[in-house]
């Protein structure tokens, strides 16, 4: 049996309240919680580097007799049998799977658009998506239903998948100095929509060891995403974006809530790979040794 695409169809809303009521289309570079959108699709020709690790996580869902792979979060694989996500995006008894084919294609990075949706601005593809983006059973891993590692206190996640696949991964022992790093992307999947980086973004501050704060561009979808310095080396994974990029507040005020007072939050990579090491010797070890065949 198939398993179809959806790439518009989302069970899961992580972190906004999105309502269903009525759409404005409003043009692609208006402002978003963070100032003037810098958000840009990529082909697979522009999946370089770190990028090659992102994959988005989908639930399958059954309607009549066909399969359909609903994408919800992020996650970037740290091993050829391993990923890592945002623990809030786990839930007990979902059939997952993580795909790294869900791309724009080529020419099309630019064709999106801000949909108002009730009070709300939500980001919305409006062009083709890459010809080898075909989740069915075959192409898509399967992810193992229980998590191999699962931390609610730091937010974050491990999955094994099914199979082990040969594939580019992350190496979470060759990480971004926080007191060194300068500038950031984020690499996600907003709204559910293909792989997108949001650029020209920077730190905030620093809440503890184990939290940053960031105002990169992020939505529905972006949890588990990857934060790189200017360098391109790993940072942080995205956890969570508490504002609300209210369509009311930008029509009185003509921008949306201040970045400062509605902050993004990730967890440093130096913070999981510590905490692997010393809650689970054993898991970090295969990680490692994985990671000396297929990293980045």
């Amino acid at each position: 049996m198939k398993l179809l695409p959806t790439p518009f169809l989302s069970l899961a809303f992580l972190g906004l309240l999105i309502s269903c009521r009525g759409s404005d289309t409003l043009p692609s570079q208006t402002k978003t919680l963070h100032g003037t959108a810098d958000i840009h699709f990529l082909s697979d020709a522009e999946r370089i580097d770190v990028a090659q690790a992102m994959g988005v996580l989908s639930v399958v869902v059954t309607m009549g007799e066909e399969r359909m792979a609903s994408p919800f979060c992020s996650a970037i694989r740290i091993s050829p049998h391993h990923i890592l996500s945002a623990a809030h995006c786990y839930q007990e008894g979902d059939e997952l799977i993580f795909d790294t084919h869900y791309l724009v294609a080529e020419g099309e990075q630019q064709n999106f658009r801000f949909v108002r949706a009730g009070s709300e601005v939500r980001l919305s593809f409006q062009g083709l998506f890459d010809s080898s983006y075909q989740p069915v059973l075959n192409e898509a891993q399967k992810v193992l239903g229980a998590p191999r590692y699962l931390d609610r206190k730091h937010d974050f996640v491990i999955w094994e998948l099914e199979e082990n696949r040969q594939g580019q991964a992350l190496s979470l022992a060759k990480i971004a100095d926080l007191k060194e790093a300068k500038g950031l992307k984020l690499y996600s999947y907003p709204n559910s929509q293909p792989l997108a980086v949001s650029e020209a973004c920077s730190f905030l501050r620093t809440e503890s060891e184990t939290e940053i704060l960031h105002n990169c561009d992020s939505l529905n979808g972006s949890s588990g995403g990857l934060l790189v310095d200017a360098h391109g080396l790993a940072v942080a994974l995205h956890s969570q974006g508490l504002g609300r990029n209210s369509w009311d507040h930008f029509q009185a005020k003509g921008y949306f809530e201040e970045e400062n007072s509605f902050p993004n939050r990730a967890i440093p990579f130096a913070t999981i790979r510590d905490q692997l090491r010393v809650q689970d010797p054993q898991l970090w070890n295969q990680i490692f040794s994985a990671q000396q065949a297929s990293v980045l």
